[in-house]
């Protein structure tokens, strides 16, 4: 039981093969999901490749199954008609600029529900294509807003998918660029470091409010992704 989000390269001839206990599938350049449950089903959702040819491990004819569609092969049985998949959730308007506070940040983006939803997949990565993931999250259909905690500084690419009530997951919405810059807070009329680019610097209002005491965690965090209703895989 898993899901494999597979990528197949571009080019003549090349293409890229899954097996499971139901269905071999032969992938032609671009991106499909497959989703294997408890008994061997396997759900197959093309997201962009340009074709997933599907054959049973049983007796029975090949699918074709064209991008943005969807079909399930069952152990022994041939691949089902293909349907649609669902919409991609859209981004919100909100900000793309968060400052790290003692070297994490939290972001807070909240996206468009998709009708029908069962519930939404979240990934982060540090890569524009999404294949360096930071970490990912699967929510439940009411989430429309998700939260990352302690993300380090860095440029980091936010997508949203809705999978819907059948099991099949949309493509990938547009990728959200966010941007984590460190934050220094220096005492009133110490100068501090400058900030550039990379970093913000906020003066606090006075001495006496400061307190300077340096404490080190030895124990790295790793960045935390939650939604509403989410578990973590």
């Amino acid at each position: 039981r898993g899901t494999v989000w597979a990528r197949a390269p571009g080019g003549a001839g090349a293409k890229l093969t899954v097996t499971t206990a139901a269905l071999t599938g032969d992938l032609v350049a671009g991106h499909a999901v497959f989703a294997v449950e408890e008994g061997g089903a396997t759900r197959v959702s093309n997201r962009s490749a340009q074709a997933v040819r599907l054959r049973g491990s049983g007796k029975g004819k090949t699918v074709v199954v064209a991008a943005g569609m969807g079909a399930v092969v069952l152990p022994g049985k041939a691949p089902t008609t293909p349907v649609p998949l669902p919409a991609a959730p859209r981004w919100q308007p909100g900000p793309e600029l968060f400052l790290a506070i003692d070297g994490g940040a939290t972001i807070r983006r909240p996206f468009t529900a998709t009708a029908g939803a069962a519930g939404y997949r979240v990934e982060i990565a540090r890569d524009l294509e999404g294949q360096d993931l930071v970490t990912q999250v699967q929510a439940n259909g009411n989430a429309t807003t998700f939260e990352a905690h302690n993300l380090p500084p860095g440029t980091y690419w936010a997508r949203v998918a809705t999978i819907d009530q059948a099991g099949f997951e949309s493509e990938r919405s547009q990728e959200l660029a966010i941007r984590v810059i460190p934050l220094l807070l220096v005492a009133a009329g110490d100068p501090g470091p400058a900030a550039g680019a990379n970093s913000a610097v906020a003066t606090a209002p006075g001495a006496a409010a400061i307190d300077d005491t340096a404490i080190i965690d030895p124990t790295p965090r790793a960045p935390l992704i939650v939604a509403l209703g989410a578990r973590v895989l």
